[in-house]
């Protein structure tokens, strides 16, 4: 009887792990989805120069390029408009390889954490089974049956994010991810890191919105003293 109890005490404790392993690795899942769309929105972005070029005069577009390094100031001193308009479409391209290149590394720590779940998993599943054949059935049926319930909700969740993916993005990424080795670190810790990425990617691109409304603002007033004076 006293082995009998210590068995179920012992799978009530894996059944416990094991929900919160099936938890992190939804939310491994979950992060790799968007990562995974984000990315694919940012390999093919629309030309960044054009829509923020779109409707100035030359003289506010002038304004502007003297503000984009040096390159920009020397064409636009020679008189080369279009040449400082090259090399600030070069900067744009910069930003934005930067930015892909963030997504695949922030991609990569949700996958590492999403296959470190599974391998707990799969653990936390086998010490199940041991644990009935030592005298602990009855706990271990019904730790299997509530984790067979979420697996089972978790398919279904993934069948319908991958039937709404499929409906919206008809063409596959420019650039495939390559396939992505084993993570040595834990998935609780691997999963944390990634989703602080995550906010604090989304926090730096509400400060560079910020800072380019800013500009905005300060380009026109300096274009309404321009005027000012030229009267």
């Amino acid at each position: 009887i006293k082995e009998m109890q210590a068995a179920d005490a012992r799978a009530h404790e894996l059944q416990q792990e094991l929900l919160g392993v099936v938890e992190q690795w939804q939310a491994a899942a979950a992060l790799e989805q968007e990562l995974r769309q984000e990315l694919q929105e940012a390999s093919s972005p629309e030309d960044l120069s054009a829509a923020m070029l779109n409707g100035l005069s030359t003289r506010e577009l002038k304004v502007m390029l003297q503000e984009r390094g040096v390159e920009c100031t020397q064409a636009l001193e020679k008189g080369e408009l279009v040449h400082a308009l090259v090399h600030y479409a070069d900067l744009q391209r910069g930003v934005m390889a930067r930015y892909q290149r963030g997504l695949r590394q922030q991609l990569q720590q949700a996958v590492k954490a999403q296959r470190q779940a599974e391998r707990r998993r799969m653990e936390l599943k086998q010490q199940l089974q041991t644990v009935k054949e030592q005298g602990g059935s009855h706990s271990e049926t019904e730790a299997q049956e509530q984790v067979q319930q979420q697996e089972a909700r978790e398919r279904a969740k993934r069948q319908a994010a991958a039937a709404a993916q499929e409906a919206v993005q008809h063409q596959p990424p420019r650039h495939p991810m390559p396939h992505l080795p084993e993570a040595p670190t834990a998935a609780a810790a691997a999963a944390a890191a990634a989703q602080e990425a995550v906010q604090q990617r989304r926090m730096q691109a509400r400060e560079a919105r910020a800072a380019q409304q800013q500009r905005r603002q300060q380009q026109q007033q300096r274009l309404h003293q321009q005027q000012q004076q030229q009267r």
